[in-house]
This record gives structure tokens, C-alpha cells and sequence, in this order.
């Protein structure tokens, strides 16, 4: 047990107020009280740097100097290195900006989208793609990004006069507030811009139809979609076609 974690078991904690305007852990945001919250954390390293927050002074001028963000972290082996070089993370972020943006991928995304969509290559959900496909077609791809971390990939190709939403990839820790969702409707209204005869989408994921139908989206023969996508795909994936004409 760490020092830290002993000195709350010891002294009540009295709450500091906080200005925070997201707190989450992982990437889940959480609506139970700081004062729990803050009791069952423990802030791994030495412990003369570790905050003195019963007090709260130390945790007011540290959120009062120009450090953006705060984060606190389970005292175990490896949750320092998980936090910051893993997209899962490791602990609750305390957040006193939030930006979040959806824009078309730059030539700096190029490494990020690779490492963002291999989890969804590696398990077959998504054909592979490498990093020197996604530069030729870097102006395909759309990202979502919060606090300048991609969250979100999706691409949209045309084939003539049709449009296909593709590509689609989020973050573990982020798949439960709907990031894919908001990505996919920008991209829905920016097809529907670019005045294409329709939109369509293939996907082996069996929950892909509930979503689509709303939109009028039908399902469809693979032969039925564009000839240059049928020309490039491979046909012995067991996938779905969805399309909406316009």
C-alpha cells in the first residue's frame, strides 16, 4: 500500500473545489462525487512529490498555474508508462478545457491514423492499410480529435457519382460517448453536399445495420455498388453492403 493511500485511510479528505469541467478515467466520465473518487486513488512515484490534497492548497495552485490538465493514477507498477504512451490510459484526468474538432487529416496524422486503425486490422474488422496508402489518400481520410489526441477515423472515398463512408475506427476508451456516431453523420452531410447520385458502407460488424436504417439506408448486393469499388474489393469477406440513394 502506498504511502499516499495510507494517509487517506488515516484523515477524512476534505474536497477542494475544483473547477473542472470534465473529469474521466480512461475516457469514461464520471458522476460520482470527487471526495470517492479522489479516496480510492493513489499517485505513484516518491513521496515528497506526491500532492498533499487534504490540505488542498497543493491542488489549488497546481490547477491555478498554467498546467491545462491533471492527471492522478492508481499506485501500481507500469500505470505511469500505460497513461501516457497507451491510447487506454490509466487513470482520471481532471480537464479544464476540453477542445474537441472534426477535420479532414493533414500529412502529421499519417502515423496516428496507421496506429488508430491497426487494432481494427489486426482483428480482420477492416481491410489492411498501410501508412504509405494512407499518404496517397490522406485526402479521404476525417478525423475526430479531442484535445489534439485523434480519437476517431473514418474515410470517404468516391467512385464516380457514389460516395462510400469507410475506414471506420475509435478508440477503446471512447466508444461509449458516440464519437463514431457525430464522425459519421459529418461525413453523412458532407457527402450529401458534394450532390452524388448516394452513399453506401460495407461492414462485417452485425451492428452496422441497426444505425444505417434510420438514415434509409437499405441493404444491397455487392454488385449492385460501383464498379470501381467492385473492381479493388476483396469479395471473399463475409460483408455487408448498406446504400441510400439520393
Amino acid at each position: 500500500m502506498s504511502l499516499f493511500t495510507e494517509s487517506l485511510r488515516k484523515k477524512p479528505f476534505v474536497n477542494p473545489v475544483l473547477p473542472a469541467r470534465a473529469i474521466k478515467e480512461t475516457g469514461r466520465q464520471y458522476n460520482t462525487a470527487k471526495t470517492r473518487i479522489m479516496s480510492q486513488l493513489a499517485t505513484p512515484g516518491r513521496a515528497d512529490v506526491k500532492p498533499r490534497l487534504t490540505g488542498g492548497s497543493t491542488w489549488r495552485d497546481t490547477w491555478k498555474s498554467n498546467i491545462p490538465e491533471i492527471a492522478f493514477l492508481v499506485g501500481k507498477p507500469g500505470v505511469l508508462c500505460q497513461e501516457v504512451f497507451t491510447h487506454e490510459g490509466a487513470g482520471i484526468l481532471f480537464s479544464k478545457i476540453m477542445h474537441s474538432e472534426i477535420r479532414q487529416a493533414e500529412l502529421r496524422d499519417i502515423s496516428d491514423i496507421a496506429f488508430q486503425i491497426r487494432p481494427e486490422i489486426e482483428s480482420g474488422r477492416i481491410l489492411p492499410v498501410e501508412e504509405n496508402t494512407i499518404a496517397k489518400n490522406l485526402h479521404n481520410f476525417w478525423v475526430y480529435e479531442i484535445d489534439g489526441q485523434i480519437v476517431s477515423v473514418m474515410c470517404l472515398k468516391e467512385y464516380d457519382d457514389w460516395v462510400e463512408i469507410a475506414t471506420g475506427s475509435t478508440i477503446f476508451r471512447d466508444r461509449r460517448y458516440g464519437r463514431a456516431s457525430e464522425l459519421f453523420m459529418h461525413l453523412f452531410k458532407e457527402a450529401k453536399k458534394r450532390g452524388v447520385k448516394g452513399i453506401f458502407g460495407v461492414s462485417i460488424n452485425p451492428k452496422v445495420e441497426k444505425k444505417l436504417a434510420p438514415l434509409g439506408f437499405v441493404e444491397v448486393q455487392h454488385s449492385e455498388l460501383p464498379q470501381a469499388w467492385q473492381d479493388q474489393y476483396d469479395s471473399s469477406r463475409s460483408s455487408r453492403a448498406f446504400a441510400l440513394t439520393l
